[in-house]
């Protein structure tokens, strides 16, 4: 246990420095009101003439930004905009009956953005904005945009694909394996991208895929990942957050080959880690952030993925990847993924 602790504290400060991440102090849990704009408001202008160092940006989180995946990532991203000299915000472990309070709250005292970190919270949000049309909500993984809440879907897809194609690659007993967290749309479409992945290079072989239940059970995803392992599996992977740990691990000691979903988690498996197939959302929340102020926000939804440098590959961990792959099909993967961020190559689900 007390290896495993160490192990997720190393991880979270390696993560910190990829993500280019430092602790801030999260906003006090306030009393919220319900208080609504004026009527008299207008709907929210691009602030090119503004300067960055007088906009305030806030971030609702209904996860914990110790998470390791999504509610870190986007973390990541608030403090990348307070890097540019906006002053930041945010609220972790929100329960949904008080995000529209909370989301109430940070309009009312003026903060110039607001980002919802999930679709779960759609129509609230835009419940809120049609109050508070001087504030600028956005909101990821929207399928729906309004006067000041745009949308930003992520490419999940995008890092299951990858995924997929590496695994397709290296196998040798043409079954690959994948675990989930939780069957939330995200995960979801990052294991139907796998599919996709691992079918474009082999149709042949045979995806393992299945969901946890929870995405900081580390032992769960472990014991299902070496549940694949005996069921002729020699390639893991894993959208899960802490979880990946536990796949990782199970991957080390049963002594096949793993791709990792987050940097930082190499030590976990040293000699089974091929490379990182990273899906860092902070690149998307800077973007959207500059489109803001720069006023290029778009109208429409925005997806962003290998396209935006949101979805990228780590270098190989080469003492593993040069054997297991060989620097031609290394090469091969590079080209591969090009395609997709170029649009070159689209992946395709229901």
């Amino acid at each position: 246990m007390k290896k495993m602790i160490a192990l997720l504290l190393t991880v979270f400060m390696m993560l910190a420095v990829v993500c280019g991440c430092v602790q801030t102090t999260p906003a006090k849990n306030t009393e919220t009101t319900t208080t609504t704009g004026s009527d008299s408001e207008t709907a929210a202008e691009p602030n090119v003439n503004k300067n960055v160092k007088d906009m305030k940006v806030a971030l609702i989180l209904l996860g914990a930004i110790s998470d390791l995946g999504w509610d870190y990532t986007a973390y990541c991203g608030l403090e990348k905009i307070a890097a540019l000299g906006a002053q930041t915000s945010y609220m972790e472990k929100v329960d949904m009956s008080e995000v529209e309070a909370v989301a109430r709250n940070y309009a009312t005292e003026g903060y110039d953005v607001v980002f919802f970190a999930t679709n779960m919270v759609q129509d609230i949000g835009l419940d809120v904005a049609k109050d508070f049309p001087n504030t600028q909500f956005i909101m990821i993984g929207a399928d729906t945009v309004a006067d000041n809440m745009a949308a930003v879907q992520i490419k999940d897809k995008d890092q299951g694909f990858m995924m997929g194609v590496i695994a397709a690659m290296a196998t040798k007993s043409k079954v690959v394996g994948f675990v989930g967290a939780t069957e939330f749309i995200a995960i979801v479409n990052g294991a139907k991208g796998f599919e996709q992945g691992v079918k474009y290079i082999d149709p042949e072989i045979k995806v393992l895929s299945t969901y946890t239940g929870s995405d900081t059970d580390v032992n769960l995803a472990k014991e299902t990942a070496k549940a694949m392992i005996e069921n002729g599996a020699d390639v893991l992977t894993s959208i899960c957050s802490a979880g990946a740990v536990g796949v990782l691990e199970a991957a080390q000691e049963g002594k096949v080959l793993a791709i990792s979903e987050s940097s930082g988690l190499v030590d976990a498996a040293p000699d089974a880690v091929l490379t990182t197939v990273n899906k860092d959302t902070s690149i998307a929340y800077e973007k959207v952030f500059q489109q803001y102020i720069e006023g290029t926000l778009s109208s429409s939804i925005e997806t962003m993925g290998a396209n935006y440098g949101v979805v990228y590959l780590d270098p190989w961990n080469d003492a593993v990847a040069d054997k297991a792959l060989g620097i031609e099909n290394e090469a091969k993967i590079a080209e591969i993924y090009e395609s997709l961020a170029s649009g070159a190559i689209e992946v395709i689900i229901d």
